[in-house]
């Protein structure tokens, strides 16, 4: 049992080194950590020509923000910013906080005072990656106590 604990914690540490040190474009080595830019829709502006970009596109109030994940999960968000959303969620349209809720106030549109992420991106990683840590110290004490008894 000792000897398949230390192969893993061997692994894992590898795989932690070995993915923190390599460039993402190599290709060879596991991601085991990332960032993502996200844009989120947060209210529906009306379907007028105001609110219309050039390319037809309709405009509604969005927030953008940036995540940071170890082994896939979203452990930490930040750089968060109101946007113009366009119906996708990699583009956004620049707008300062202050023009966003201009506009929404001219239409009749109350935009939140703090904006809820997904729960995914704001606790489900975080938790994941929690019940990971307890499992595995979990399995790390209960090879001892074997280890003891035996």
């Amino acid at each position: 049992m000792r000897f398949l604990r230390t192969i893993v914690a061997a692994a894992a540490a590898t795989m932690a080194v070995a993915g923190a040190s390599a460039p993402a474009s190599a290709g060879k080595i596991p991601i085991v950590w990332s960032t993502a830019e996200k844009v989120i829709k947060v209210a529906d502006l009306p379907a007028t020509s105001e609110f219309t970009l050039k390319d037809g596109t309709h405009l509604d109030a969005g927030y953008r923000y940036t995540t940071f994940s170890v082994l896939w999960l979203p452990i930490w968000d930040y750089d968060h910013k109101w946007t113009g959303y366009v119906g996708r969620d990699d583009q956004y349209v620049e707008l300062s906080e202050e023009t966003l809720r201009g506009l929404a106030k001219g239409v009749g549109v109350t935009l939140p005072a703090a904006v809820s992420l997904p729960f995914w991106d704001k606790w489900g990683g975080k938790l994941a990656l929690a019940l990971g840590v307890l499992a595995f110290v979990g399995w790390c004490v209960r090879g001892r106590r074997e280890e003891a008894k035996a």
